[in-house]
């Protein structure tokens, strides 16, 4: 019996090793690509002020330069490994269109919107990226991935602050509140719907993927 047992043993201790490094590699090339991500910094400055033309879930929202939307999309493909959905107009939101509509619409209109990011020094700004950031949630038809880019900037707070109604009451039937966005680019998705994932909810350790530079 011992002749027969020593061969099925060690038979087995090999499959068993064979199977764990098979799952080290796996686990090992389903990491994050955490490697750090630099943008030309001349892409950080001049972003413009654009109205949405009706289809955007943003009414107003700081446009990058194309250059810094396109080198992120393809960065974002690259570490996702499959070619991802863009946004058909990339920009930075400073008011969505719910919270317009809800809560801001009695007493501005898009052209008061407007002014006030524009005195606000929005234009003149500097959006310091603070890392690549990716969520992940489950659907019925499958797993759906969503990168972005938080930035930094204090001009968008500004305009966030100057914009609540000195009379809530006039603006509509919600509450508009500066804090419920933050300053973030959607880069891609592996879902056209990209509506549906504003506001953007951010936790720095838990979302980042590898940190974004603009060096100077």
């Amino acid at each position: 019996m011992k002749r027969v047992t020593r061969p099925i043993t060690s038979a087995v201790a090999v499959g068993v090793t064979v199977l764990l490094l098979g799952a080290a590699v796996m686990w090992w090339r389903a990491r994050p690509d955490t490697t750090p991500y630099t943008v030309p910094p001349a892409t950080l400055e001049k972003w413009t002020l654009v109205t949405s033309d009706g289809t955007d879930p943003w009414i107003v929202a700081m446009k990058p330069p194309a250059a810094l939307t396109a080198a992120l999309f393809a960065e974002a493909s690259r570490r996702a490994g499959r070619t991802l959905v863009a946004p058909a107009h990339p920009g930075l939101p400073l008011v969505l269109r719910t919270e317009f509509d809800e809560g801001l619409q009695g007493v501005y209109g898009t052209d008061s919107v407007l002014r006030i990011a524009r005195e606000s020094g929005v234009e003149t700004s500097t959006f310091e990226p603070v890392c690549l950031a990716h969520h992940s949630v489950s659907r019925p038809a499958g797993r759906v991935d969503l990168y972005f880019v938080p930035f930094v900037t204090d001009a968008f707070t500004t305009v966030r602050v100057d914009l609540v109604p000195a009379q809530p009451e006039h603006g509509g039937i919600g509450i508009y509140e500066p804090s419920t966005l933050i300053p973030a680019l959607i880069v891609g998705s592996t879902e056209a719907d990209l509506d549906g994932w504003w506001p953007l909810a951010f936790d720095r350790e838990r979302d980042c993927e590898a940190p974004v530079l603009g060096v100077r």
